[in-house]
């Protein structure tokens, strides 16, 4: 009935062969629904523009058939097309988009992600080039959501390029005209100048971009597509990356019309990374993210305290002086955690001493420089590495750009607090209104004073060489050179 009333080169013909090839598929006919899905998709190349996210839903529907019949490099090839699709759309539209915009764009291509993921965990695991593909993927789509292409946002709202507000400004509404054409269903027969009409204003969006990339260094680090060998070319020599990445399973052999999930229980993995070798990424299977978060959880309530304490410490309105709680460090539930998570990681790190760590999920919460390095819990993991942090991989590209604007304030470094509340301090107005709660403060910690933590004193120093700026120690407040 469509083609009879549009044409076989219609949108609205892609929709009805889409959701047969889905029927197929449903009731795990498998081969029929490829055939149709390749139809639908035939019909696509002569309709939408390739940037149109119809496209992507379409291919990612034929790789999972493919896979379902075991055809999984094939499948590999169609979503990392539909991958190359999602990185133009965002390239477009994504840099200068309302939070909510993003928000929504980034919960439509989850389930792509996750599913490129479930495919080479699950299918392809034993594949070097396809290990390698999803951690590439990882650095484009991991993190996404909290920096949002913070880059440009800054270079636009933060008035360091005046000159160039006008082109800001057209940059932002060719993206909504963008967003407007990526998203809704043509509502025309005349594809031909609905394709023109996008090509035109993606034209216009691509060469304005890049006119305000070469001026601004923000712009030219999100202008890249950050891969392997971009980020092992750049991490410290002798260092390793861990890319964590929590991700749900999709699982292809599933037949939706039997009852049985497609998606099943989500499941963490780490990317192994070594500094300068783009081709021995490593992928491992710590295993499912419930269990691990239960592990975390058990961990941070020992060592926190949480819920232990019937005494709320939030009340503003206390009468009673705040109490100070030392906990003991739990070494068995610290041991069960690393051996939950880092024991698996022990064999690829091939005494790599710079672990530089990503984490994902519940993983953000876990301080690994303090886990028990052993069962005997007498050594902890900073003992043996160092352990640095990153919100994603790809962040270490920032350090590539250099901008020659100054801060308008210089940085204050303190550290080593002094906690001996009895040393006499200089005496001021302020000092003395300030006697009362120190007094309090002296009463609570009379039997157990706080101890300095040994070496922050240096710590600070060492930040404060950085920012080339001077460092002071509270434990007198004197400038340290």
């Amino acid at each position: 009935m469509r083609i009879s009333l549009f044409g076989v080169k219609h949108i609205d013909v892609v929709l009805v062969l889409n959701n047969i090839a889905k029927m197929y598929y449903e009731r795990g006919i498998f081969t029929k629904a490829i055939e149709t899905f390749n139809a639908s998709i035939k019909i696509l190349k002569n309709t939408l523009v390739e940037t149109h996210y119809d496209v992507v839903s379409v291919w990612n529907n034929l790789a999972i058939s493919l896979v379902a019949i075991d055809y999984n490099e094939e499948a590999l090839l169609n979503l990392s097309y539909s991958n190359m699709i999602e990185d133009k759309i965002i390239s477009n539209i994504f840099g200068f988009s309302s939070e909510r915009d993003r928000l929504i764009f980034l919960n439509k291509i989850r389930g792509d992600f996750e599913g490129f993921l479930s495919l080479v965990h699950s299918h392809l695991a034993n594949s070097p080039e396809s290990v390698k593909s999803a951690l590439n993927l990882i650095f484009k789509r991991k993190g996404l959501t909290a920096s949002a292409l913070a880059a440009q946002n800054e270079a636009l709202y933060s008035g360091q390029y005046p000159h160039l507000t006008e082109d800001f400004q057209k940059l932002r509404d060719l993206s909504e005209q963008i967003t407007h054409f990526t998203f809704s269903t043509p509502q025309t027969k005349d594809f031909t100048t609905y394709q023109q009409q996008l090509t035109q204003l993606q034209a216009e969006h691509n060469n304005l971009q890049k006119n305000l990339a070469s001026q601004v260094p923000e712009i030219k680090l999100q202008e890249q597509l950050p891969n392997c060998s971009d980020v092992a070319s750049q991490l410290p020599i002798g260092s390793i990356l861990i890319e964590f990445v929590r991700f749900d399973v999709f699982n292809f052999k599933a037949i939706p019309a039997t009852g049985e999930a497609q998606w099943q229980p989500a499941r963490y993995l780490a990317f192994i990374l070594p500094a300068g070798e783009p081709e021995s990424v490593e992928m491992i299977d710590i295993g499912e993210a419930e269990y691990i978060d239960s592990v975390i959880r058990e961990f941070r309530d020992l060592v926190s305290g949480a819920g232990k304490n019937t005494d709320s410490q939030l009340g503003m309105f206390s009468k009673q002086p705040p109490k100070l709680i030392f906990r003991k460090y739990y070494s068995q539930a610290g041991i069960k955690l690393r051996q939950a998570i880092f024991d698996k990681l022990r064999p690829a790190l091939n005494e790599h001493q710079h672990l530089i760590i990503a984490p994902d999920g519940e993983l953000n919460l876990v301080p690994f420089q303090i886990l028990p390095s052993d069962d005997t819990g007498e050594k902890i993991l900073m003992d043996e590495f160092t352990i640095s942090y990153l919100t994603v991989g790809r962040d270490i590209l920032r350090q590539k750009i250099e901008t020659k604007r100054p801060a308008s304030l210089k940085a204050l470094v303190f550290a080593s607090p002094n906690f001996d509340l009895s040393a006499e301090s200089v005496a001021s107005d302020a000092a003395q209104e300030q006697n009362t709660q120190t007094d309090n403060l002296r009463e609570c910690i009379a039997n157990k004073p706080l101890i300095p933590a040994v070496g922050t004193n240096i710590l600070g120093e060492r930040v404060a060489q950085k920012l080339k700026v001077a460092s002071y120690s509270t434990s007198g407040c004197y400038e340290v050179q």
